[in-house]
């Protein structure tokens, strides 16, 4: 309950910050459907998706052979 009104709240910022230009309409969509899909989520679940689901692996430069 208090979770969905956090969304919507949300949700009103972001497309008021789009219609004033503050934020691209794109980026205001994007973050949106991010927000309902966690939303979507909890509701299953109850609970928020951990943050922790994958360790992102480092990757190096590779060594340039010498001539």
């Amino acid at each position: 309950p208090e979770s969905k009104e956090a969304v919507m709240a949300a949700i009103s910022q972001l497309d008021r910050s789009a219609g004033k230009g503050i934020i691209h309409a794109n980026k205001a969509a994007r973050l949106k459907s991010r927000l309902m899909k966690r939303l979507s989520g909890m509701d299953k679940k109850g609970e928020a998706p951990s943050a922790e689901a994958k360790p992102v692996k480092k990757t190096r430069a590779k060594k340039s052979a010498e001539k």
